[in-house]
């Protein structure tokens, strides 16, 4: 099978007949194997097709919905089932007659596009879905009805005749982000998820990945897997680590601690996000009730665990399930005080703040893992969750030892390569988020995309006085752009950009006459790169254009806490052009009460949304103002909030030379 016909969603089912020796299964255990690609409220309703003793194609149920799965051919070497819309069947099953003799039907295929032409073949009016599931004959246990990491998942909605750019996403997978495949053709579909096999583990999976000590009562032969599930878990390579429960499942399909830890991929609470109905699919799968589940736990230990995972996928608000989760893992830690019990409380914890750093309760979760790290030093949950609780300019000390030794401990995560950097940068120790995010970007720089990675590479580069390889990077980014990057690729270019232009002070650099769409992306991107460009052009002389632009700064909006950031850049900018057009007093006041501001803000890790940092703007002003002291007062406060910047430590500098020079 070529890699090209794998990645297609639907693909032609081969007319040879079946071998006569081939037992076909019986209708009830081909509709559970076609139904699984199918979200689980789907699959009851669904109609199915299956096969008979002869090969032949039937009807096994006509179903209640609008879903109809095509169960797994017998015989032919694969395990293969796809589910689509009824409206779509037309085109499925002509598909699969042109394509009989084993050709392949490309997307540019005239045979197919006459026939829509000529009105011998009606595509669907509106878009519709697909699901399929694909992979060796041995990824699936028709005795269990589980499958393994082995078997490639798709989800798609097909747009006929729809390109890319109308649709608004890239033509190229970038993670598990949605994508266009066949762009502009009849077979236009979006790549809703695209989960591929999980790569073969290798004999030091468990060293790669770190170390965990997690006693449970799952079966001898399914220990590796869960063991290596809950250290993916710990990096946050969610579907790996998911992978990796699905076959402790299969191996087990007893093991309860298993289906916890996939649900446990499916909440991620450091980025505020939770898939609530794929949580319940995955429980649903070890029972249909709580009480059913609870009875399978065998000791009380792990029907903790169960319980604490049932009520965060429970009823309510995601804050409310937050808060009682973490409830129930405090409850669960003052019986069961073991490492785990305290590392994953750590993330709970962390977790109840929905993605906004709240200090007293990071403090509380870092110390906790620091306990655990100190005890388990290549425990990788607990060093990766001591950098995310100190990653801020003030508490990044405490989390220097983790830092350093969080990429040795899981050289196997990729998330882990990057994470070392948030203590590093947060530090100022530019070498280091160099050499992190170099290797975290991957070994081919022809295929370096403008995204978090690289972005933090770049900011790197410009602190370390390296401004000249930081332009060639963001030229090379742009230059591997591509017409249908996504909305991330194009934000992260557009932040880069005003990082280079304010960090160079080049305000007539050849990047601000690139237009770079930034459709889709958020108000904070979009307020800097205005920022950017209205304070370029304030310092280039060119008060019409900075005016015309702070008009469309003061329109992007904000809101509390973080989301309050776009207005504040455009007070910084309308501090600037005050400046520029002769009304000192009254720009200062501006940038103070916005430096002020910024300070009452949550704080942030990375490269800084205030591009021009207002304590670094109003020092270099009170410079310019003969205000030396002053100035030095202002430039220590900005290096506090950012250690080792570059332009403020000059700035600094500059304001002692001068002191120093009054006396």
């Amino acid at each position: 099978m070529t890699p090209s016909w794998r990645l297609l969603i639907v693909l032609a089912v081969s007319a040879t007949p079946l071998r006569a020796q081939t037992a076909v299964p019986s209708a009830a255990d081909q509709i559970a194997a076609a139904v699984l690609p199918l979200p689980t409220v789907l699959r009851d309703g669904a109609g199915v097709r299956g096969y008979d003793a002869k090969g032949g194609l039937v009807i096994l149920r006509p179903g209640s919905n609008n879903m109809i799965c095509t169960g797994d051919r017998p015989g032919d070497g694969e395990f293969d089932v796809r589910c689509y819309e009824r409206q779509f069947l037309q085109v499925i099953d002509r598909r699969r007659a042109l394509t009989r003799g084993g050709l392949a039907l490309g997307a540019t295929d005239p045979r197919f596009e006459r026939e829509i032409k000529a009105g011998r073949l009606r595509l669907p009016q509106g878009p519709t879905a697909g699901y399929r599931m694909l992979g060796p004959i041995d990824g699936y246990d028709p005795a269990t009805r589980t499958y393994t990491a082995a078997i490639e998942r798709w989800q798609s909605v097909h747009f006929p005749y729809r390109t890319a750019e109308q649709l608004g996403l890239p033509v190229d997978r970038e993670s598990t982000m949605p994508y266009v495949m066949a762009s502009g053709t009849w077979w236009a579909h979006v790549m809703i998820q695209h989960t591929p096999p999980a790569a073969e583990a290798t004999a030091d999976a468990a060293t790669r990945l770190g170390t965990v000590t997690f006693p449970n009562s799952g079966g001898a032969p399914a220990q590796p897997d869960f063991v290596k599930g809950v250290l993916y878990l710990h990096s946050f390579e969610y579907e790996a680590a998911a992978a990796a429960f699905r076959d402790a499942q299969r191996k087990d399909p007893a093991f309860v601690m298993a289906y916890w830890g996939e649900a446990m991929t499916r909440t991620h609470p450091i980025w505020n996000e939770q898939d609530l109905a794929a949580a319940q699919a995955v429980l649903a799968r070890l029972g249909p009730t709580r009480e059913a589940r609870a009875a399978k736990a065998p000791t009380p230990r792990e029907r903790a665990w169960l319980d604490a995972v049932e009520v965060l996928y429970g009823t309510g608000s995601k804050e409310h399930r937050d808060t009682l989760y973490a409830a129930a893992m405090t409850d669960l830690v003052a019986r069961y005080p073991d490492d785990e019990a305290h590392t994953f409380h750590s993330l709970a914890v962390m977790g109840l703040n929905q993605g906004v750093r709240d200090v007293a309760a990071y403090m509380v979760a870092g110390a906790e893992a620091l306990e655990v790290f100190t005890r388990q030093p290549d425990h990788p949950g607990a060093a990766h969750y001591v950098i995310h609780a100190f990653d801020d300019p003030t508490h990044a000390p405490l989390g220097l030892t983790a830092a350093r030794a969080y990429s040795a401990i899981a050289p196997g995560a990729a998330h882990a390569q990057h994470m070392t950097t948030h203590i590093f940068l947060a530090l100022g120790m530019w070498p280091e988020v160099i050499a992190q995010n170099t290797v975290a970007s991957g070994p081919d720089r022809a295929k370096w995309q403008a995204g978090h990675y690289t972005y933090w590479l770049h900011y790197a580069l410009l602190q370390a006085g390296r401004a000249g390889e930081a332009g060639a990077l963001l030229a090379e980014l742009r230059s591997q752009l591509g017409d249908n990057a996504s909305a991330s690729r194009r934000m992260h270019l557009a932040l880069a950009r005003a990082q280079q232009v304010i960090s160079t002070e080049r305000w007539d650099d050849p990047s601000l006459g690139w237009v770079i769409n930034l459709a889709g992306t958020g108000p904070t991107g979009r307020a800097v790169d205005a920022f950017a460009r209205g304070y370029a052009a304030v310092r280039s002389g060119d008060l019409g254009r900075a005016s015309a632009v702070l008009v469309e700064a003061k329109g992007i909006g904000s809101g509390p806490g973080l989301a309050a950031v776009p207005a504040l850049l455009a007070e910084e900018l309308e501090a600037a052009l005050a400046r520029a057009a002769g009304k000192p007093t009254e720009a200062e006041r501006i940038l103070r009460e916005v430096a002020e501001a910024s300070t009452a803000l949550p704080s942030e890790f990375g490269p800084p949304d205030f591009v021009k940092p207002p304590y670094e703007l109003l020092g270099e002003w009170l410079l310019e103002d003969n205000r030396p002291r002053e100035a030095k007062t202002v430039f220590a406060r900005s290096l506090v909030l950012m250690p080792g910047r570059l332009s403020s430590v000059r700035g600094l500098a500059r304001a002692e030379t001068r002191v120093a020079a009054a006396q």
